[in-house]
């Protein structure tokens, strides 16, 4: 009786694992298979799927070692008759020459609610990068040959530079004949508003605005991730815009951090994508943890000023 229920309970184990590797398949390409060095090379994903399956974006840092990621794009979707195919795009060059060989990209998925995590890989992609060809003995030319001006157009040139230099003194002699008339000079001062100032207070507007208590939970993370790739741009210098997860990670490493913070930053921005691109419903708290994070965040990378050195803030470069 026990080998007979451990005869089915392996058939169906083993349907089940059929029934999940039958809903999922990925490939991967480029747009050519020769490239000359420097030249953009359009990698592409695609992952159809059912319906039923949650699939997170594939990471690939750690698999592109020696190319340089120009762009990622944002995801494409497709829906037909309850299956989806999702396109991922990224651009990216090789500047010396070789066979590369892009690995298996592992793609990470979810069947329904269940909180087992599986895996798909596409298929290894294979280009040529090579360099232009160079011709040792070939003599050295001009791009383009000298161009001869006829006389009478030098004539012409120079009667126009003659008038636009005596319209340039006119103008000159006008302004600053209107200066003197003036008594006072007005002297407008404009304010430079530090980028951790603009981004506390722009946290506190949207926390006012309560977005997620009203339903409006992906537009709230939109928004609060916005403000804090803003700020990374403008205190660090950094694409965080249109960067994605691990491309402002990457970055982010060249700046002098305490750990937790990076910790905080990647908690915060994995949050964000799963709710933007896995239609994932955070939970109260998580809400509620998105703001606490982005203030931390913040806060915790304001420069040092001499009468904030010894506040215990990160000195952050």
């Amino acid at each position: 009786m026990v080998r007979t229920f451990y005869f089915i309970f392996s058939l169906a184990s083993l349907f089940n694992y059929c029934l999940y590797s039958q809903t999922i398949s990925a490939r991967a390409y480029t747009d050519k298979s020769k490239y000359e060095v420097g030249d953009y090379i359009t990698y592409s994903i695609e992952i159809s799927h059912d319906r039923n399956l949650k699939v997170y974006k594939p990471i690939l840092s750690e698999l592109i070692k020696g190319l340089d990621v120009i762009n990622s794009e944002e995801p494409t979707v497709e829906d037909d008759q309850g299956n989806k195919k999702i396109f991922y795009r990224y651009t990216i060059s090789k500047y010396d020459s070789a066979e590369v060989t892009i690995p298996s990209v592992p793609i990470i998925y979810k069947f329904g609610n269940d909180t087992t995590s599986l895996q798909v890989y596409t298929n290894p992609v294979t280009f040529l990068v090579s360099t232009l060809p160079v011709i040792q003995n070939a003599e050295i030319k001009d791009v383009k040959p000298p161009i001869s001006i006829p006389l009478g157009l030098i004539t012409f040139l120079l009667i126009v530079a003659v008038i636009i230099l005596l319209i340039a003194l006119a103008v000159y002699l006008y302004r600053r004949q209107q200066k003197k008339k003036r008594k006072h000079v007005h002297r407008k001062k404009i304010y430079i508003i530090p980028p951790h100032v603009k981004a506390l207070s722009e946290l506190h507007k949207l926390d006012e605005m309560q977005l997620w208590q009203q339903g409006k939970v992906k537009e709230y993370h939109s928004i609060i991730t916005e403000i804090i790739r803003r700020y990374f741009e403008e205190r660090f210098k950094i694409l965080a815009l249109e960067s994605s997860t691990t491309e402002i990670m990457e970055q982010l490493k060249r700046v002098v951090l305490p750990e937790n913070i990076y910790k905080t930053v990647n908690n915060f921005l994995d949050n964000a994508d799963l709710v933007k691109f896995a239609k994932y419903k955070p939970l109260q708290a998580i809400n509620e943890q998105m703001m606490t994070q982005a203030i931390d965040i913040v806060e915790n990378t304001v420069p040092v000023t001499s009468s904030s050195s010894n506040s215990g803030r990160s000195d952050a470069r």
